[in-house]
C-alpha cells in the first residue's frame, strides 16, 4: 500500500508528504478523508486511469475533482475533467465552481419523514416560547465553551428549520432548503446518527451555493449534534456557527455531544414523565435489545430525568467556581 501512495500517480502527492511524517505508534498513519471518495483515489492509484470508473452522479465527481486537487494528483484531476469536459473551472485551486444553473436545493427529505414530523408535532415545541428557557442555559454554555458566536437549538419542521433557543443570532427560523441541521436527518439507520462538522463550507460543495454561506450569517463553520429521541428519530439538532474557518477538538466535540443529550431530554421531558408513570412492561424483543432506539433507549432517558446535573466552571486558580448548568432535578 506505501508504494501505490507514494510512486508512480502518487509520486509528489500530499500522501507522500503524509508517508514521510510521523506515524502512529502501531505503525499506522492517520488521513481523515471522507472513506468513499478515498476509495476511488485508491482505485486510480492502483489499476490507473484505463480500468478507472469515475462515480456516476456529477455532485460525487465534482467533490472528488476537489479531493485530488487537495491531494495534488493533477492526473486523476484531468481524468476527470476530460471525463466530464462540462464541469465548471473554479478560480479556487482547492475547490469547484457551481454553474448559476445548479439550483440550491438543501438536504434530501429522509424515508421516515411523515414518522419523524408526526414525532416533532407531537412534542407541542414548535412555535412556542424561545427565549428565557432551559434551552438558553444550554446554547449559551455550549458558545462560552466552544468559542462560536453562535449557537442554537434547530428544529428540523416540513418547510423550515425554527430555533427552539439562539445564541448571538437574531433570526427565529430559516428555510429548510438553506438548513445545515437538514443534513443530520438523511440517514435513517439508528445506528448512523453522526455529527455533522463543516470546517470550511465555502469549499463543501453540499454547501458553497447555500444562501447562508453566500449572506447572512456567512457561515463557514458547523458543528451539529443531531437531537435524537427515544425511538432514535432526529428532530434537528444542537449547532455551534462561526463566520470562520475553524475546527473542533475531541474535548470540545464531547461537551457539545453531551449537551446535545441534555437538549432532547429536555424536548421529550413531558412525553417521558408520561412513559415513567405508566406499568411496566416485562420482556424485551430481540429487535429492542440496543440502546439506539426503543424501549431500552426510552428507560435510560427516564432514568436520565431523574438524575441531577450540576455543572460548574472548575478554576484551577481558584476555589471560585460559578455554577454554569443545573437541572430541574437539582434546582
Amino acid at each position: 500500500v506505501k508504494s501505490t501512495l507514494t510512486t508512480g500517480r502518487g509520486a509528489n502527492s500530499a500522501l507522500v508528504d503524509l508517508l514521510n511524517g510521523p506515524c502512529e505508534e502501531d505503525g499506522s498513519y492517520f488521513l481523515d478523508r471522507d472513506g468513499l471518495q478515498f476509495l476511488f483515489i485508491m482505485n486510480y492509484l492502483r489499476y490507473g486511469p484505463g480500468a478507472f470508473v469515475a462515480p456516476e452522479s456529477r455532485t460525487a465527481r465534482l467533490t472528488l475533482v476537489a479531493e485530488a486537487k487537495m491531494l495534488r494528483l493533477p492526473g486523476l484531476v484531468e481524468l476527470l475533467e476530460n471525463s466530464e469536459p462540462s464541469l465548471p473551472v473554479s478560480p479556487n485551486p482547492n475547490s469547484y465552481a457551481l454553474t448559476e444553473e445548479d439550483t440550491y436545493f438543501g438536504a434530501p427529505i429522509p424515508k421516515n419523514e411523515a414518522e419523524r414530523i408526526a414525532k416533532l408535532r407531537s412534542l407541542d415545541v414548535m412555535d412556542t416560547k424561545n427565549t428565557d428557557t432551559e434551552y438558553d442555559l444550554i446554547t449559551r454554555i455550549s458558545a462560552a465553551i466552544i468559542g462560536t458566536p453562535i449557537v442554537l437549538v434547530s428544529l428540523v419542521a416540513e418547510d423550515k428549520q425554527w430555533f427552539k433557543s439562539r445564541c448571538g443570532l437574531e433570526a427565529n427560523e430559516t428555510s429548510r432548503a438553506s438548513s445545515f441541521c437538514a443534513y443530520t436527518l438523511v440517514s435513517t439507520d439508528l445506528a448512523d446518527a453522526h455529527v455533522l462538522i463543516v470546517t470550511d463550507a465555502r469549499r463543501d460543495l453540499r454547501f458553497m451555493r447555500n444562501p447562508l454561506v453566500l449572506g447572512e450569517p456567512y457561515i463557514q463553520f458547523y458543528c451539529g449534534v443531531p437531537l435524537i429521541t427515544s425511538e432514535g428519530l432526529r428532530m434537528g439538532s444542537l449547532c455551534c456557527i462561526d463566520s470562520k474557518p475553524r475546527d473542533i477538538s475531541p474535548k470540545e466535540l464531547g461537551l457539545q455531544i453531551n449537551f446535545g443529550y441534555l437538549t432532547s431530554q429536555a424536548l421529550e421531558s413531558k412525553y417521558l414523565e408520561e412513559q415513567n408513570s405508566q406499568e411496566p412492561r416485562e420482556g424485551i424483543s430481540k429487535e429492542e435489545e440496543h440502546f439506539l432506539g426503543g424501549r431500552l433507549r426510552a428507560e435510560a432517558m427516564c432514568d436520565f430525568g431523574r438524575t441531577a446535573i450540576c455543572l460548574v466552571w472548575a478554576r484551577p486558580d481558584s476555589m471560585d467556581w460559578p455554577l454554569m448548568y443545573g437541572s430541574k432535578i437539582w434546582t
